[in-house]
């Protein structure tokens, strides 16, 4: 970011670097885009009372900056206010989970299973303190789903928190449903779900959550490297065989055949991937 003021006019110059984390469509070369923002006071009507507000342009909320990855975007501020102001541009990450079946083998046994894009575990997301991230679920399965973010608040935003006739309906086969996740509080390691009957057991990932940029540092010494863990369990069968089955009986279901790290069940167990202790 680049700041350039002007005190005797209450201008400034500011240009945005939008980097690689910000996860939209990629175009075929980067563009410039250009804005204007007038800080000024407008009235505004809510709840039976008029007064005025700071806006941007007039508009409450203001205008949306939209751009590729890899754009340079341009703000020119002016302030037309009698208060001092600055701009702080959060983190806003856009990214695709394709639920889909895929085809893994595992304890000499191969079968279909639940994954996002195709990977299990499913994919880690990082961000940092502050950030929202945004995440674009297709569901090509056969069966609903919904996405739960396991330890994250989402205060005021419940209908992205996942839970299956709770906070949201089901996302049928082929549908599709964007859920926003902002990380308010939150720093550290959490994970994501689904939140769909079993479909946890395949359909889950890390997220990490670093200190906000130029913020707090970590609240513990900072670590030499990172590495991530993910327990889960393994079952030969369909999952939904198991769950069938327990809810048929009333009984408890089947113990899992395997516990796995990173989706690997580990040397003791047969036909397992070397290396996994």
């Amino acid at each position: 970011m680049v700041l350039r003021e002007n005190w005797q006019l209450g201008r400034a110059l500011v240009v945005v670097l939008l980097y690689w984390g910000f996860f939209c469509l990629r175009p075929v070369w980067s563009r410039s885009h250009r804005h204007v923002f007038n800080i000024e006071e407008a009235p505004y009507t809510r709840l039976c009372q008029t007064k005025n507000i700071l806006t941007v342009n007039g508009k409450y909320p203001g205008p949306t900056i939209r751009a590729y990855r890899g754009d340079t975007v341009i703000v020119e501020v002016y302030n037309r206010a009698n208060t001092n102001i600055t701009l702080h541009w959060y983190g806003y990450f856009l990214r695709d989970h394709l639920i889909e079946e895929a085809t893994y083998t595992r304890l000499c046994r191969t079968k279909s299973i639940l994954t996002v894009n195709g990977q299990f575990p499913g994919p880690t997301i990082y961000a940092r303190h502050g950030d929202t991230v945004v995440i674009k679920a297709f569901n090509r399965a056969d069966q609903n789903i919904t996405l739960h973010w396991h330890g994250v608040k989402q205060p005021r935003n419940p209908w992205s928190d996942g839970p299956a006739y709770i906070t949201q309906c089901p996302i049928k086969p082929g549908a599709s449903f964007t859920y926003r996740i902002v990380f308010s509080t939150e720093e550290g390691t959490l994970w994501w779900h689904a939140h769909s009957d079993w479909a946890r057991a395949t359909v889950h990932g890390a997220i990490v959550v670093y200190p906000e940029l130029g913020g707090a540092a970590f609240p513990f010494p900072r670590p030499h490297q990172h590495f991530l863990i993910v327990l889960g369990e393994w079952w030969k069968r369909d999952v939904n065989e198991v769950l069938g089955e327990m809810l048929q009986t009333g009984g408890v279901p089947n113990v899992s055949d395997a516990f796995t790290i990173n989706g690997e069940p580990g040397d003791l167990y047969p036909c397992s991937k070397r290396g996994m202790q």
